[in-house]
């Protein structure tokens, strides 16, 4: 036979194998690696990997290599109710501005959060102006104080040199030692209210470079969370993953993060036909840093876009799911732009309208 003929039949059976059976349909390989926020990032694609890689271990995997969350976390967790499940698919969600809660909405790593949990909003950017602004006046005002008791103190102390000038002056009598003891109970006053002007000088200027510390890295913050499209995302097992930025809602207080190569625990929507007021309704996120925390209340209905509940929602409880009794999500638990508002009385954005949100993505 012509070995040229055969050195082609090689490499048409070679050809064949690689396209009907590609590489890495199977058993492929799923490797991890840390980046330098300490965050962990999942791959099936070792040749685009860092040195610093390992191969997966311990984890759950499906044949096409994707990581098994659901299965992980049930292992872990072994949920033993429907609200228990719902926790499996909360988690925590840290920015650069700080940490908030989130959810999974579907089975394959799409995460529901509240928006100012990863940047500042324009109410709060204005609030925080505001308030910015009203120290910078206040600092203001107590710099014109300042300037006019530095010159009542400056005053004061030439009319004391003015006076020990007249008392050196006169000859030694009953009426000298009288006035010197005036001067002297006098100069000691002036020689204390220096000494506070000036401490209090000191405090204020402090206070001015800690104001100026605080712009500062508000800005840098905001400007650096603007811009920030990846974030940490802490599972109720605290397994640290990288999430990245999909969408932000222009007109509600939400966003939308993906998890890629994984499979999750998600949690359904309820149906607002199917629930009632006064039906029992749970809020589960990380509030002050407490993880897969759940608050207890009662639905209050619904007003406008939100539905109202007793059950307490706390900073870190922000973008996390409120839940009914069989675990189905009713709406996204926000706190900054609506809750501290109203004392005792939570809200979250209705599942309908966030789901309409992000309806062409999801």
């Amino acid at each position: 036979m012509d070995k040229r003929i055969s050195s082609a039949g090689t490499l048409l059976v070679v050809w064949l194998a690689i396209s009907l059976f590609p590489v890495g349909l199977g058993n492929a390989g799923v490797y991890k690696y840390k980046d330098e926020n300490g965050v962990w990032h999942f791959s099936d694609a070792p040749a685009s990997l860092p040195d610093e890689s390992e191969a997966m271990t311990g984890m759950i995997e499906r044949d096409t290599g994707i990581i098994d969350l659901r299965a992980k976390l049930e292992k872990a967790l072994s949920p033993q109710n429907d609200i228990e499940k719902a926790i499996t698919a909360t988690v925590a969600v840290k920015s650069t501005i700080g940490s908030g809660s989130g959810f999974f909405i579907s089975g394959d790593g799409y995460i529901l959060t509240n928006k100012h949990v990863l940047q500042f909003t324009e109410v709060q950017e204005k609030q925080v102006d505001a308030a910015f602004e009203a120290a910078d006046s206040d600092l203001r005002n107590i710099e014109d104080k300042f300037k006019l008791e530095e010159a009542q103190l400056s005053s004061a102390k030439k009319d004391i040199e003015k006076t020990k000038a007249v008392i050196d002056s006169q000859p030694d009598s009953a009426v000298k030692e009288l006035n010197t003891s005036r001067y002297l109970s006098d100069f000691q006053s002036i020689v204390a209210w220096e000494e506070n002007f000036l401490k209090r000088k000191k405090m204020l200027s402090q206070r001015k470079k800690e104001l100026w510390h605080q712009k500062t890295d508000y800005q840098r913050d905001a400007s650096v969370a603007a811009l920030n499209q990846t974030f940490s995302v802490i599972l109720a097992d605290n397994t640290t993953l990288s999430a990245y930025l999909v969408k932000r809602s222009e007109n509600y207080d939400l966003a939308l993060l993906k998890v890629d190569g994984v499979s999750t625990p998600f949690l359904e929507p309820a149906r607002f036909n199917e629930t009632a007021d006064g039906d029992a309704v749970y809020a589960i996120g990380n509030p002050l840093e407490f993880r897969n925390s759940v608050a207890s209340g009662t639905l209050s209905g619904v007003e406008g876009d939100f539905a109202k509940t007793d059950a307490k929602i706390y900073p870190g409880n922000s973008g996390g799911p409120l839940v009914t009794k069989g675990g189905k999500v009713i709406g996204v638990n926000t706190y900054k732009e609506i809750t501290h508002k109203f004392e005792g009385m939570g809200f979250a954005i209705i599942i309908e309208r966030a789901l309409a949100e992000f309806r062409e993505l999801i």
